[in-house]
């Protein structure tokens, strides 16, 4: 049909994620769909496989990129700058003295090739990122906290049992650290990032509600309205689920001794914000079954909830469900 739009169009093992303009036909949606590997046109960037098509022409500027998408390219690169220079120290121990910059900048500089930034990036783009990609990687690494290197890219696959049911999680945790304090999670992200919990893990009442959602001797009803608004303060609270369901998963696949998780801002002086921070007065098996407090809790709404109220805010431009959200 006219004026059509797709996303998420899976053909086999890549990704196409599409944004037509207004007034698109469909029979530029089929060549776009059988040819995507090989042609590249207008307005199209390509990310780790994935073809991106937006409205923007010739995206001649970086105005003319969605932030996401840079944060895209970005990510992809520094990402794989840093699963390089730490694979070589994988089983040992590292701190801030150990990582060479002139390495890093060699690395750096080869990664940026791989990715072909220069023909997927404006040249003010490509130059702002040049600049400030070395600095910020000289930042984090030379504030590398003492830790042993357990694993890189690590895929996991996992069975949880949520609410009586089982659900299979897959995930890559992107480093797996012991610190002084037991494993820690690390995940490293280009783009701004509040607290990951804030609160929450305080906020007894909401733990409380959530342990009445999943009690079945309350009627059904009265436990979705218990749910809707449990999940808009959790909405509030927890910015992202992938630091809780992560932790969950070590845990259900028998890891021990499991401190932490920590988002890395390498946008800017590579900051560790913690899932969980000083919380003395927990030990490690409350903060735990905390995690899976709040698993359960989304898995419950989204298979029981009678509705899912969208949130706008500025991604809502670059949300592949756009066309089909009322918000």
């Amino acid at each position: 049909r006219k004026n059509a739009r797709a996303s998420a169009i899976v053909s086999c093992s890549d990704a196409l994620d599409v944004t037509y303009a207004q007034g698109a036909q469909v029979n530029e949606y089929t060549a776009l769909y059988d040819s995507f590997r090989r042609r590249t046109a207008h307005g199209q960037v390509v990310v780790d496989g994935r073809v991106l098509i937006y409205p923007f022409g010739n995206l001649e500027s970086s105005v003319s990129i969605p932030p996401m998408l840079l944060n895209s390219m970005r990510q992809a690169v520094l990402h794989d700058v840093l699963q390089q220079l730490y694979r070589p120290y994988r089983g040992k121990l590292v701190d801030a003295g150990t990582f060479d910059m002139a390495v890093m900048r060699a690395e750096l500089q080869r990664q940026m090739e791989r990715h072909d930034l220069r023909t997927q990036l404006p040249p003010d783009s490509l130059m702002m990122f040049s600049m400030a990609a070395p600095r910020r990687l000289e930042e984090y690494l030379c504030n590398q906290p003492e830790a042993t290197i357990l694993e890189l890219e690590y895929p996991l696959t996992q069975v949880i049992t949520c609410n009586g049911r089982e659900y299979t999680f897959k995930g890559r945790l992107d480093r797996l650290d012991r610190r002084e304090d037991g494993l820690c999670i690390v995940d490293y992200k280009t783009g701004t990032i509040n607290s990951p919990a804030g609160a929450l893990w305080d906020d007894e009442a909401l733990f409380v509600h959530m342990a009445q959602v999943r009690d079945a001797g309350i009627p059904l009803e009265e436990r979705r309205r218990l749910a809707a608004g449990a999940f808009d303060q959790l909405a509030e609270k927890l910015r992202m689920i992938q630091l809780p369901a992560y932790l969950c998963m070590l845990h259900a696949a028998g890891f021990k001794d499991l401190h932490d998780a920590a988002l890395v801002e390498l946008r800017d002086k590579g900051r560790e914000y913690w899932l969980f921070g000083p919380r003395l007065d927990l030990d490690n098996g409350e903060r735990i079954r905390q995690c899976f407090d709040v698993l359960s809790l989304l898995l419950w709404h989204m298979e029981h909830g009678p509705d899912f109220t969208g949130r706008p805010g500025e991604g809502c431009r670059w949300c592949d469900y756009q066309a089909l959200c009322h918000a």
